[in-house]
């Protein structure tokens, strides 16, 4: 999909530079046809000796396939029968594979028994050595045959003889699967983790490994929960999963290598306030905001309520994207005189921390990172939004502890030794801030990507027009992200490297759109606190006068006056009175009734003691509009202050509050009953039918996961969040499935 969205004047950046695609006139569309016609003649003329091969191979295979069917009966016989095979030439090949040696040698096995199975292995075995086919199809016997220890044995020996490097891929798989059915978990996970080494987003090895690590941690659990003893061997893959002490070492060896190297101490500074300018650009913030606590550069800032991400978070964060760049203005964005690199090239490096630092610089991964579960089993899953890349990480407790689910970290990740580990800090975004900053991290891709087009040329480039991000009416970029393939890998490491850069940008954007909402009344006027005083010269005559509009509530034998607002929805209505019940029974005052008659918001409170009037607004709007009236009525030069409520006059905190914040079960019930089929501005219709439609569907999900955050912040705090359970049951499906994408 276009990172703009396909609006007019966008560039597929996907698609720049493809040459597939529809050419422009007749003579190059006959041109395209002609090629097109002559290659499927040259693979028409390559496959047809490979079919005649494979087609004698298959007669090869069946014809010996029904001679070892007779000699089913004679172990030593069959083992012959065997050794015969694999030393043809049409079939060796194919009977080498570890992989086909298992699989062929438990099918044998099923169809001799266990017994002459393992004779006909013992045999096989033995000869192994002058027939390599042979020890994988023991190993493939032994199995089938229910001796798993004795066929791992084998095929581990074999490993080990070889090397892992120089055994091949196949070995490792034979050896990792028969691990992972006798449950040799801390030997496979070592295992995995090796093969993920050279190739740490191997999808089979991931899995290897992640299951491994799961069965590890359950048992250490376990095993704890119940007072008995660690494994060592479990306990130590564990502690490897978690150790993050080369990082360390690594940051520790880069801040003296900057200090005994001045100029490029004073570029990394230089680079580093860049950074900081570019945030608080991007972000609208000024000299006053800083004063007041609303940048995260200020004494104890951060970029999010201080649980979640210590002070300096983001100034960690920026450092490490320096990392990656090059200090030397002569050789641009040379990434061989990138920091990293020249860390590395340094000859009092350690050799360890040079290998980790080249690492970095050639595999490291910027992003936002989607964390659905964020409880530690030992590592969590987590997505990127970008490029909707996943991978199983480690992270440390202090970037997990307190976080909600479905959490966006920005930020990046590293593969050290095949284990892929999160950098020093990340900037903690909601999922409505996560979607918002993977649309500009989209905006700015496709903007690079159009440029370097244009730079170079391509055809229909100079049509290309600057992408504007969609910050009003974002698309569910985090829910899509668990639903589309990942992006190719080319145009992944290109986002990834554009975030990288523009992260600063990418930040600010967001930050900008957290500076908290004006708070308004039910009239929507943004709130206010306002007291006025006066003296009035009849107040039998005033109260009478009020007594006569519909929009005052006189009290007959008292002294306070009720200014009535707007009536409330049915909604509006009976949440409230499930509220007010709610509270009523809790102080003991018994049940609450009420008339049938429509109720009215108050917009303001009038007290006459004596001849003294004391009137309570809540917007500048409310109390112009009482003066006014008041005036009318013969009450003169009244005495207004303004009152102080921190609550609503100061600068509320930087970050998030719970909004998910449950009110009684009545009222949330109440609630709830009346949303399903109201319209919601973010969804264009209501809840119960956006279900029954794909994009809605997707924003409705959007909208459950932000609700699933709030309710974590809002359980955290000691307060009862929404129950979004609820809410998913609510929009269950035919089958009774809560609503889930």
């Amino acid at each position: 999909m276009p990172a703009g969205g396909g609006r007019e004047g966008e560039v597929d950046a996907g698609r720049i530079g493809d040459h597939d695609r529809r050419v422009a006139n007749k003579r190059d569309r006959k041109r395209q046809k002609r090629l097109h016609h002559d290659r499927g003649r040259r693979e028409a003329g390559q496959l047809r000796p490979r079919d005649q091969r494979a087609r004698a191979l298959v007669e090869e295979l069946e014809a010996a396939d029904r001679e070892l069917e007779e000699l089913a009966g004679d172990p030593a016989g069959l083992a012959a029968g065997l050794v015969e095979l694999f030393q043809k030439d049409t079939v060796k090949d194919f009977l080498l594979q570890p992989e086909t040696g298992l699989v062929q040698g438990r099918h044998i096995a099923g169809e001799i028994g266990a017994e002459h199975a393992s004779e006909v292995a013992a045999t096989l075995a033995a000869q192994a050595g002058g027939t390599p086919s042979a020890l994988w199809w023991a190993v493939g016997l032994y199995a089938g045959s229910g001796d798993l220890a004795k066929a791992e044995e084998l095929a581990s020996a074999e490993l080990e003889r070889a090397g892992l490097d120089n055994a091949g891929h196949g070995v490792a798989r034979v050896v990792g699967q028969l691990r992972f059915e006798l449950g040799q978990w801390s030997k496979l996970a070592g295992l995995a983790c090796s093969l993920l080494e050279s190739d740490p987003d191997d999808p089979d090895n991931v899995q290897l490994f992640v299951h491994a690590l799961l069965h590890l941690h359950e048992d250490s659990l376990k095993r704890s929960s119940e007072g008995r003893e660690p494994d060592p061997a479990g306990e130590a893959v564990l502690a490897g999963f978690a150790d993050r002490s080369r990082l360390e070492r690594l940051r520790d060896g880069l801040a003296r290598f900057l200090k005994d190297n001045p100029k490029l101490e004073e570029w990394a500074g230089q680079a580093l306030e860049q950074w900081r300018q570019t945030f608080l650009e991007e972000a609208g913030l000024d000299e006053w905001d800083k004063l007041s606590g609303q940048s995260p550069f200020a004494p104890g800032g951060g970029t999010g309520p201080s649980e979640y991400e210590p002070a300096g978070a983001l100034e960690q964060l920026a450092a490490e994207c320096t990392w990656t760049s090059s200090p030397d203005d002569e050789h641009g964005d040379d990434e061989s005189r990138s920091l990293l690199n020249l860390f590395a090239a340094d000859a009092g490096t350690p050799a360890e921390l040079a290998e980790l630092a080249r690492n970095w610089q050639a595999s490291v991964r910027y992003g936002l990172w989607q964390v659905t579960d964020p409880l530690p089993s030992p590592g969590v899953w987590v997505t990127d939004l970008v490029t909707r890349r996943t991978m199983y990480a480690s992270l440390p407790p202090g970037h997990l502890d307190a976080l909600p689910r479905w959490n966006v970290l920005a930020g990046c990740f590293f593969p050290d030794r095949g284990i892929w580990r999160s950098g020093g800090s990340f900037a903690v975004l909601d999922p409505a801030e996560g979607d918002r900053a993977t649309e500009v991290a989209l905006a700015l891709s496709a903007n690079f990507v159009g440029f370097i087009a244009k730079e170079a040329g391509l055809k229909g480039a100079k049509k290309f027009r600057q992408v504007a991000p969609r910050l009003e009416n974002t698309p569910p970029h985090g829910v899509v992200a668990g639903l589309a393939e990942p992006l190719e890998e080319t145009m992944a490491d290109m986002r990834s490297k554009v975030v990288c850069v523009t992260l600063p940008n990418i930040l600010g954007r967001v930050w900008a759109t957290r500076r908290p909402p004006r708070l308004v009344n039910t009239d929507r006027e943004p709130l206010e606190l306002f007291q006025m005083t006066a003296r009035v010269p009849d107040p039998s005559c005033l109260r009478a006068a009020l007594g006569r509009r519909p929009d005052f509530d006189v009290e007959e034998n008292g002294g306070t006056i009720t200014w009535l607002g707007r009536e409330m929805t049915p909604l509006e209505d009976k949440t409230s009175m499930a509220e007010i019940r709610q509270m009523a029974a809790q102080r003991g005052l018994g049940r609450v009734e009420v008339g049938s008659e429509p109720h009215r918001w108050v917009r303001g409170i009038l007290h006459l003691d004596g001849d003294r009037l004391t009137v309570e607004v809540n917007s500048h709007a409310r109390l112009e509009a009482v003066t006014r009236l008041l005036s009318r009525l013969g009450v003169q030069d009244p005495v207004v202050e303004r009152r102080l409520d921190p609550s609503l006059d100061m600068a509320l905190p930087v970050g998030w509050r719970p909004m998910a914040l449950g009110g009684s079960p009545e009222s949330e019930e109440v609630w709830l009953s009346h949303w399903l089929d109201e319209e919601v501005p973010a969804l264009g219709t209501t809840p119960r039918k956006a279900v029954d439609e794909a994009a809605s569907a997707a924003r409705l999900e959007s909208l459950l996961r932000q609700f699933e955050f709030d309710a974590d912040l809002t359980r955290f705090s000691g307060k009862r969040p929404l129950d979004v359970d609820a809410i998913r049951a609510a929009l269950a499906d035919e089958d009774g499935e809560p609503f889930s994408l």
